[in-house]
């Protein structure tokens, strides 16, 4: 019996890996005068990563059923890489750098039925939509003005600073859109740690993430004391979210005596920042 139970086991695991795809793709990166080996480890990343986002998104696709309704069914057909990069993890295998061009080899696994799930919960989030959304764009802004900049590099001027911000600001939604996979993958644990060291940085997205996981009792307990800590440094650095939250601990005496004037006060904040 046990030697059957043990068989029915391995012939289940065997069945769920045939099912995962791996995509392996590499890229080269030729540096300009303006990269230093950290730009072109960033902008061989988010090129390589780019790519394989419109090939797994085809493939994706092809092989999972969204659920129609208002949100998924559209945000797959219309924005595929966006939503595709967080439902997939990109895994950097080998990297190489000789100071004439930059090596990188990365992986993308996907499991389609653990992706048709995340998709199906995904449609019925618009909030995370919208956040993959405008990190995508954030990051083509990003790389497209990093191309201008490369383009118009004819006389080997050395890095300036709008070059270094562009590639920083690359590197930032890279590490982003890494830790939404790993919280629509359901590793929350992994997606408040990637959302903290960004936070820490002084990220006011990743500022507003941290803090609502913990107003929410998200990977952690419940604390109120972190949650308006790290709520107030998000709405500081312009989130309107995070001053919405905030206007809701006050209106609801989350953690702070209840404050309706204190509260409005928040949401108008909110208003005028965009929410």
């Amino acid at each position: 019996m046990r030697l059957l139970l043990l068989l029915l086991a391995l012939s289940s695991l065997s069945t769920a890996q045939a099912n995962i795809r791996e995509f392996v793709r590499d890229y080269e990166y030729i540096p300009t005068p303006l990269d230093t080996i950290q730009s072109s480890r960033v902008n061989a990343a988010a090129e390589l990563k780019r790519e394989m986002l419109e090939e797994v998104g085809v493939y994706i696709k092809s092989v999972t059923t969204v659920r129609e309704n208002n949100f998924g069914d559209f945000a797959m057909e219309t924005d595929t890489v966006s939503m595709t990069a967080g439902v997939v993890s990109f895994v950097v295998l080998e990297e190489r750098w000789n100071e004439v061009l930059f090596y990188i080899k990365g992986s993308m696994k996907t499991d389609p039925e653990q992706i048709r799930q995340i998709i199906n919960g995904l449609a019925d989030n618009l909030e995370m939509q919208n956040m993959l959304r405008e990190s995508q764009a954030a990051l083509g802004d990003a790389q497209r003005l990093i191309e201008e900049l490369r383009a118009a590099n004819g006389s080997g001027q050395k890095p300036d600073q709008r070059y270094r911000r562009l590639v920083e600001e690359t590197e930032v939604e890279l590490r982003f859109q890494e830790a939404l996979s790993a919280f629509l993958f359901g590793d929350l644990r992994g997606a408040l740690e990637a959302f903290r060291a960004l936070a820490e940085q002084g990220n006011a997205r990743a500022q507003t993430r941290l803090g609502r996981m913990y107003l929410l009792g998200v990977a952690v307990e419940t604390d109120y004391d972190q949650a308006r800590a790290w709520l107030e440094k998000g709405a500081a650095n312009g989130s309107a979210e995070a001053m919405a939250l905030l206007g809701k601990m006050y209106e609801s005496g989350l953690g702070v005596d209840k404050d309706i004037d204190r509260a409005l006060r928040h949401y108008y904040r909110a208003s005028d920042l965009g929410d």
